[in-house]
Formats: C-alpha cells, sequence, structure tokens
C-alpha cells in the first residue's frame, strides 16, 4: 500500500516546474511604475463615474434650492440605483408612486431628514421633495454651483448625503 493513495484524500504533493525568469524589458517595467494620478490618461465619458462611494453626483441649480422646495435628477441617477437600492421600491418610483425615504447628512454627524421621492410622468424627472428644502437648502446653506452626492447605504435602507464641493 506504500506509495499509493486513497483517492478520496487529498494530494499535498506538487510539482515544481523550473523555468528560466525571463528578463523584464523596459517597456513592461514602465507601464507598472508608479506615477501621479494626473499623469493617467483621462478617459472622456459624457456621465464620467461618480467619486467612489457615490452613486450620484449632481451640481446643484437654481431650481434645485429655489422656492419650488425640490431636488430633481434624471434618469442616469436613478439608473445607477437600480444595482443598490431596493427593487421594489425603484419599480414603485418609476410608476408614479410617491415613496418616503431617509437621508442620512454625512457630514453633521448622521443627522436624519425624511423626504419624498417621485417620478414626474410628464418629463420622466425624478424629484425629492417634501424635506428636501428645510433639511438641506437651508440648513446647509445650499447654493447653486455646489456639488452634492448622495448614495444608497443597504445595510441601513437609507441615502448617505455629502456636499462634495462647494461653489
Amino acid at each position: 500500500m506504500q506509495g499509493q493513495r486513497a483517492s478520496s484524500t487529498p494530494s499535498l504533493y506538487f510539482t515544481i516546474i523550473q523555468r528560466p525568469i525571463r528578463q523584464a524589458q523596459c517597456q513592461e517595467i514602465d507601464f507598472f511604475k508608479l506615477c501621479n494620478e494626473n499623469d493617467r490618461p483621462q478617459l472622456e465619458d459624457e456621465h464620467p463615474p461618480p467619486p467612489p462611494g457615490w452613486h450620484i453626483v449632481k451640481t446643484l441649480t437654481t431650481s434645485d434650492i429655489g422656492h419650488l422646495c425640490r431636488l430633481l435628477l434624471n434618469q442616469d441617477h436613478i439608473a445607477t440605483l437600480h444595482f443598490h437600492w431596493n427593487p421594489v421600491e425603484v419599480q414603485n418610483i418609476s410608476q408614479g408612486e410617491k415613496v418616503q425615504v431617509l437621508i442620512k447628512d454625512a457630514d453633521t454627524g448622521f443627522s436624519e431628514h425624511r423626504v419624498v421621492i417621485c417620478r414626474w410622468p410628464s418629463n420622466g424627472m425624478y424629484v425629492v421633495q417634501s424635506g428636501w428644502r428645510p433639511g438641506f437648502v437651508v440648513r446647509r446653506g445650499l447654493k447653486a454651483g455646489d456639488e452634492i452626492g448622495l448614495s444608497w447605504n443597504s445595510e441601513e435602507s437609507c441615502f448617505l448625503f455629502s456636499v462634495l464641493r462647494r461653489a
């Protein structure tokens, strides 16, 4: 029985294959060399990806901070959430229902604010209202040109909000 192993026992033996080490060429070394972020070529894209951690990035317009008390999001903004957000809620909103969601402000100790999200059937835009203006525009002093980020946190079933850049 020596030299033979049962087929159900995994083999602990392996074979080392010796091959000569190929000398790296200069081009290959340059490719793997660390470089500054600014040196890397930028790919042009109609919709660049949001910064890491943010599913929606939006530069606020005057209508987003005005007296109409609403934040407009386009279909591309909501489309990025289909993979992250509760699909039932996304479908309900897409069919015109109003859905109440919680938004936690990541910049201010995760203060909690309830808003309503719905879809306007006339133009397909999504609207954040019923709490947007007092909870964010007034309280945070948002202005047109400010860039905000929203991200769905599936563990807590809420959006996270942050002001990414001030105008």
